[in-house]
């Protein structure tokens, strides 16, 4: 990626279009960041623009390509950017803008595609986010609450392999593991308690081969495609990556004013990232429903998309795509001064085109366009394109493997007589059908109130029970005539959970031996 700095000044006319006016040529364009037109964003946006194919004369000393302007701010200088590509220009302000301003960009006419295609000239505008006053807040982060009030007695229908206690720290879990399915690769948890959290590698022996301890509570811990180890930590509020010696190597975290949110990273072979962070943004929700709150606080969701050097290169807001009251009215109260209308808890990358997202609140999946940013499909919810029977509810962690199989866990929550179930559909995405092949329930039954995962790995699907409320956490593995390999779990006796639970093959570079350390 090349940049130049360059300031980027306001033209009160541009090819005979007033600025004031309305968008210019965005459709000439595949991508643009953010929408033209829309409105909350945050002041520290950057702004991208993606004509769709390769630029032949782009030339970075040209500096004034991009013109930028505030109505409040007025001009603004900043670092320009191309991607490798050279189909994404990218614009980074060196000052946030005005909050409760109207954004003007202009792209200049001359540029070329590699197949010596004019590139139009282009308009647009977005509106800041007025911001919260000083008396309110916004809690953008921990919007899971965790359900310590009632916990059903602790189920042990399972024997250990081995006592961690006899070597790792008194509250460490206990691991249970069934004896007659040993498998080479290993778990990875981020289990957390009241006191904190631990993230382990645990061997099939139950044995854990790495735990480090956090005084504050970790999610997500796995190998990514990669080849680095992730996990979030809540204490520094982003996730950080480690090497096979367990070292911190990298951080990931979102930009343009965005927190990090701990629901979901996927790290790319090309080193690209895909981030969450959850957007509280004022709302006068009385022009959504009548009688609603007048300055509510209303929480989107955002995934961003960014580069080796930390650039975003793609964002996607709910607030573009969605409407509040597409939410499920059986957990969203439109009244409230607090509404989180959609809430998106984890992203599956399926190609370089396509990216999968699940909103628990709007209990849907929806599969989005990576190059456009256009919606694809939406699975589930009112808003649901595709025959489901039966369907979900409140789901976490989905997944689309084999191209054609979606995975879903299922929480099932405020649905009587129902449990928490693994779910596997064949969908037909040119069609909009899908078929059930795989309903498969924890034994004994378990009611997880939130989190939860289904991973696919060499024809295994490994599942995370999610938080159950009590002092167990379940992991199991079925394959893929639905067939329960091994039903799994890990005990103490304080408050016990980890979001996810995965299985990889592992070998740490930590030890290594020579002929003079060996034993004889």
């Amino acid at each position: 990626m090349q940049r130049i700095t360059f300031t980027a000044f306001l033209l009160l006319a541009f090819g005979g279009l007033c600025l004031a006016q309305s968008n210019y040529n965005i459709d000439k364009f595949q991508y643009l960041s953010p929408v033209p037109g829309s409105g909350l964003l945050k002041p520290q946006t950057n702004i991208i623009i993606r004509y769709g194919d390769p630029l032949s004369n782009f030339n970075i000393d040209d500096t004034s390509l991009i013109r930028v302007s505030g109505n409040l701010s007025g001009w603004h200088s900043g670092t320009f950017y191309i991607t490798k590509d050279f189909k994404t220009i990218v614009f980074l302000p060196d000052i946030p803008f005005n909050y409760g301003e109207r954004v003007y960009v202009q792209l200049s006419a001359g540029l070329k595609t590699t197949n010596n295609i004019n590139v139009d000239s282009l308009a647009f505008y977005f509106d800041i986010t007025k911001g919260f006053s000083s008396s309110g807040s916004i809690n953008n982060q921990g919007l899971i609450k965790i359900n310590n009030e009632k916990r059903p007695a602790l189920i042990n229908n399972f024997q250990t392999n081995s006592d961690s206690s006899l070597l790792f720290p008194a509250n460490f879990p206990k691991v249970y593991i069934q004896q007659d399915q040993p498998e080479n690769d290993y778990y990875f948890l981020a289990i957390n308690e009241i006191s904190g959290g631990y993230l382990c590698i645990i061997n099939k022996y139950g044995f854990p081969i790495f735990y480090k301890n956090f005084a504050q509570r970790v999610y997500d811990f796995k190998l990514q495609p990669s080849g680095i180890l992730t996990y979030y930590d809540e204490g520094a509020g982003k996730f950080y990556g480690m090497d096979s010696l367990y070292q911190v190597v990298d951080s990931f975290y979102c930009k343009n004013g965005y927190t990090t949110d701990y629901h979901d990273l996927q790290v790319l072979p090309d080193g690209h990232y895909f981030l969450i962070s959850y957007d509280g943004e004022p709302v006068n929700m009385d022009t959504v429903v009548a009688g609603g709150d007048t300055a509510a606080n209303v929480i989107g969701s955002i995934v961003q998309e960014l580069n080796k050097d930390k650039v975003v290169v793609w964002q996607w807001r709910s607030w573009d795509h969605y409407k509040i009251t597409d939410a499920n009215p059986t957990l969203t109260d439109f009244y409230q001064y607090s509404i989180e209308y959609c809430h998106i808890n984890s992203i599956d990358v399926v190609d370089e085109n396509r990216i999968i997202i699940s909103s628990r609140v709007l209990n849907e999946i929806t599969e989005i366009n990576r190059n456009s940013g256009q919606i694809i499909w939406r699975f589930g919810g009112l808003r649901n394109q595709f025959n489901i029977d039966p369907g979900f509810q409140f789901q976490h962690d989905a997944r689309l493997v084999d191209n054609n199989k979606l995975t879903v866990f299922d929480n099932a929550n405020y649905v009587a007589e129902s449990h928490s179930k693994a779910l596997v559909y064949m969908i037909d995405e040119q069609n909009k059908t899908a078929e059930l092949l795989n309903t498969v329930n924890h034994v004994p039954a378990v009611n997880s109130n939130n989190m939860g995962n289904i991973q696919y790995h060499d024809n295994i699907y490994t599942v995370g029970w999610g938080n159950t409320g009590n002092f167990t956490y379940y992991m199991s593995a079925f394959d893929s005539s639905g067939t329960v390999i091994c039903n799994d779990s890990l005990k103490n006796d304080s408050f016990l959970f980890s979001y996810r639970a995965f299985k990889f093959p592992w070998q740490t570079r930590l030890i290594t031996t020579d002929v003079d350390t060996l034993l004889f």
